[in-house]
């Protein structure tokens, strides 16, 4: 349907349901992003929310920020770094500074991301090794065995076999 704007602009406007259809993105989504101030609809003289093509490209950006790590106050910060100051060098400065932070979050993730990916790697390796063991898994008889002893045990697979049974 195409409908004026109140900026006198003509666009795509879409009701709540088309846009959720759209974006792969519940109306439920959409109602509680409107509700953190990261969508904002206008509404038709019945009072239905309708959204402009605008309104996709802001949504893709909101997954996209969302997949990369961003929570939804921090996309609402973000949003408003930009819109709430004075003068565009205020926004910029602002933005920037959460931009920034949060890449030095993604840098010390993906430090413990590889970290955790080289334990795997090593484990994979050892276990490779245990292919053609015919012993039960456990601390004795892997921390005995004359192929790993237990101060060769991958430290994650120390920790696996070091548990405790449960009791029923």
């Amino acid at each position: 349907m195409i409908q004026e704007l109140p900026s006198g602009t003509q666009s795509k406007v879409y009701r709540i349901g088309e846009l959720a259809d759209r974006t792969a993105t519940t109306t439920r989504t959409l109602r509680y992003y409107e509700e953190l101030g990261l969508l904002q609809p206008i509404r038709n003289t019945s009072g239905q929310r309708l959204y402009g093509d605008n309104t996709i490209q802001r949504l893709h950006f909101i997954h996209e920020l969302k997949s990369g790590g961003f929570s939804l106050l921090e996309i609402k910060s973000f949003f408003e770094s930009w819109n709430n100051n004075q003068t565009g060098a205020e926004a910029s400065e602002a933005t920037i500074g959460l931009i920034q932070q949060k890449m030095s979050e993604i840098s010390e993730l993906q430090k413990k991301l590889g970290k955790l990916n080289d334990e795997l790697r090593a484990m994979i390796t050892f276990l490779i090794s245990c292919k053609n063991c015919d012993d039960k898994p456990s601390a004795e008889n892997c921390g005995t065995c004359d192929k790993h002893p237990m101060d060769g045990l991958n430290p994650l697979l120390k920790n696996i076999l070091q548990m405790e049974p449960k009791s029923s």
